[in-house]
């Protein structure tokens, strides 16, 4: 799994955005994650990484390719490469439908309508039975999901003037949750200006990550 890629764009002071809407609340907590303190912001208990191993202390310690500040390999792993979105959904598509106990979503806004299978596979590919009747959107898989499985979604809530919007995350995440009271979620509480937060990352029963 790769580290999430930060895109950042800065909002000049007293630059007007079109179709923003200018909440206090809001922009008040923007400016206080600009602004505050690394104590405010709650990293300063964060602590110092951890420092490596003693060369020799084992087989790993160094191999240069290991991550430098120490986290050892996890034995008994497998990784597989999925190759660009329509064979990465259809995985994450087919693992959630086999799931036994837990489901568990870090997401970007969350697009509730997009549709996680295409084109041919389709035809080889069971729909989910949703809240809103059988399809392959994100909001028939999860509201199906939920009604045997712990299903949990936590989401950045977007940006305050770009697509996609806080508040666009917000009523996806409301939807899914009127739809079926089972599921669990929260929105990131830490509104930005602007921001391009593309961390996505799914948990199938405690041992299938995509």
């Amino acid at each position: 799994m790769t580290a999430p890629h930060v895109h950042r764009v800065p909002v000049r002071s007293g630059e007007i955005v079109p179709n923003a809407r200018l909440r206090p609340q809001i922009i008040a907590g923007s400016l206080r994650d600009r602004l505050g303190s690394r104590g405010r912001r709650g990293y300063a208990d964060w602590g110092p990484m951890p420092d490596r191993p003693p060369a020799g202390s084992d087989w790993w310690v160094e191999e240069p390719r290991w991550f430098p500040a120490g986290t050892p390999p996890r034995p008994n792993n497998r990784v597989d490469t999925l190759i660009d979105g329509q064979e990465t959904f259809l995985a994450a598509w087919t693992a959630i439908q086999q799931a036994r106990h837990s489901v568990w979503l870090v997401d970007w806004a969350l697009s509730v309508n997009m549709a996680l299978v295409r084109r041919e596979d389709v035809e080889s590919t069971p729909a989910a039975k949703g809240a809103e009747g059988e399809g392959y959107r994100v909001f028939d898989l999860l509201t199906a999901a939920a009604s045997h499985l712990d299903v949990c979604v936590l989401l950045w809530s977007g940006a305050l003037f770009f697509k996609p919007r806080a508040m666009a995350a917000r009523r996806g995440l409301v939807r899914l949750r009127k739809a079926n009271p089972r599921i669990r979620g929260e929105t990131d509480k830490h509104v930005h200006f602007a921001h391009c937060h593309h961390q996505k990352t799914i948990i199938v029963d405690g041992r299938l990550a995509f």
